[in-house]
């Protein structure tokens, strides 16, 4: 996508959820990476003039990093480093990253952090300045994340102490990745599962694991109609 193109033709603010300036205008990049079954995207933003009609080129680029998953209970902690990369000079190329100290705690679904970055919009469209590259602007992006989830616990007479409920420590075996036998293929990628609870959940998927198909014999299960944060939900 020619990025110049995009920001001139954006006329129109939708809602969003990671920015309330009504003069900042976004695209968003869509689930771009996965951890422990939480997806990070990419938000670009750039400013308008006050009624929205005119480009504001002495502004500066945004760029943040968000969470766009189907876990909304799940806390993480990001450490993040972002690159707008400048083809032309390689040293010439930006990097933001928050380093340990202050990683961007997040226990909500779309929580975004970012930057400015500390080039106006005017000097990204120049081609002579190198950050387009054939029209589309180029973005690095590394996380470090940790997944939290605090356990629950749950008392019951004459049991004694049982750490979280039955299908949280289910989740959290899911999520860890520990003992999964079937593999789900998702759109944009493969999830992992167990077969004794999706048989014990889905007719149609216990089925479809134990008379011979191709599903039982392969143990996988073709969802690419599907995301895999839809996936991940569904689990």
């Amino acid at each position: 996508v020619d990025f110049q193109m995009l920001c001139e033709h954006t006329l129109e603010r939708l809602p969003s959820p990671h920015i309330e300036d009504a003069k900042v205008y976004e695209v968003d990049s869509g689930a771009l990476m996965h951890a422990d079954g939480c997806g990070f995207g990419l938000t670009v933003a750039w400013r308008r003039s006050e009624d929205g009609g005119q480009l504001d080129l002495a502004s500066k680029l945004g760029i943040s990093v968000f969470r766009m998953d189907g876990c909304p209970g799940t806390h993480c902690a990001v450490e993040g480093r972002i690159t707008l990369v400048n083809h032309r000079s390689p040293g010439g190329s930006i990097t933001n990253s928050n380093g340990r100290s202050n990683a961007w705690k997040w226990k909500h679904y779309e929580e975004f952090s970012g930057w400015w970055f500390s080039v106006k919009l005017a000097d990204v469209f120049n081609p002579a300045l190198g950050w387009l590259h054939n029209g589309r602007l180029h973005v690095m992006c590394e996380l470090s994340v940790k997944v939290e989830r605090p356990m629950r616990p749950l008392h019951l007479p004459g049991v004694g102490h049982l750490e979280g409920r039955f299908s949280d420590n289910l989740v959290d075996v899911l999520l860890a990745g520990e003992h999964t036998d079937v593999t789900i293929e998702a759109a944009d990628m493969e999830l992992g599962a167990h077969f004794a609870v999706l048989a014990a959940r889905s007719t149609a998927l216990r089925k479809m694991l134990t008379v011979h198909m191709r599903e039982s014999l392969t143990m996988r299960i073709p969802m690419r109609d599907l995301s895999g944060a839809a996936v991940a939900h569904l689990l």
